[in-house]
C-alpha cells in the first residue's frame, strides 16, 4: 500500500513537472500583415450640371428622373466598393430666404453593381464598385412647392458624399 502511495506520488509529482512546464512557457507565433491603399476617390461635375425642375405651379410637385437631371463621374479604385449618400435639401426663393421649396427622394442611375438603395431620415444611400476610369452617374429627386409657394426663383444644392466601404 505506501508502495503504490509513493508510485501515486512520484506520478503525480512528474505529471505536474511536465504540465507545468507547457503551460508556464511562453509561446509565440507570427502572421503575415497585408494592405492596399486606395486610389482617392473624386468627383467630376461637368459645368452647367443641375436638376432643373424647370417652371412648376403651386402645390404640384414635381419629379425629374436621373436620365434627365445632373450627371458626374465617380473616379475611384476599379471594383473598390464606395458608398454615396445623398441628403433632402431646399430651394431658397431668390429674394425671400423664408421661402423654400423641399428637394427630396433623390435616386441614381449609371452606378456600377450597385447594392440596395436605402432612403431613410431623408437621407438616400447605396454602395457600388469604383472603376478607375470612372463611371458616369445620373442624379434626380423631387421638389414640391407648397400650395400658396411664393411665386420667384428658387435654387439650392444638394450634397452628395462619397466613401469607400470598409
Amino acid at each position: 500500500m505506501l508502495n503504490k502511495t509513493i508510485k501515486g506520488l512520484f506520478l503525480s509529482a512528474a505529471l505536474l513537472a511536465v504540465s507545468a512546464g507547457a503551460y508556464g512557457a511562453d509561446l509565440s507565433g507570427s502572421i503575415q500583415t497585408k494592405a492596399r491603399i486606395l486610389t482617392p476617390l473624386s468627383i467630376v461635375i461637368g459645368s452647367g450640371q443641375a436638376i432643373d425642375f424647370g417652371d412648376m405651379e403651386q402645390g404640384e410637385a414635381k419629379t425629374v428622373a436621373p436620365a434627365d437631371g445632373a450627371q458626374f463621374t465617380i473616379i475611384g479604385e476599379s471594383l473598390a466598393v464606395a458608398k454615396v449618400t445623398i441628403a433632402d435639401s431646399n430651394m431658397v426663393h431668390s429674394t425671400d430666404a423664408t421661402q423654400v421649396i423641399p428637394v427630396t427622394d433623390p435616386t441614381l442611375s449609371g452606378l456600377l453593381s450597385p447594392g440596395t438603395p436605402s432612403y431613410a431620415n431623408g437621407v438616400y444611400s447605396v454602395n457600388f464598385e469604383a472603376l478607375n476610369a470612372g463611371t458616369s452617374v445620373q442624379v434626380g429627386a423631387t421638389a414640391t412647392p407648397a400650395a400658396d409657394q411664393t411665386p420667384g426663383t428658387y435654387e439650392g444644392t444638394m450634397t452628395l458624399t462619397f466613401a469607400y466601404v470598409n
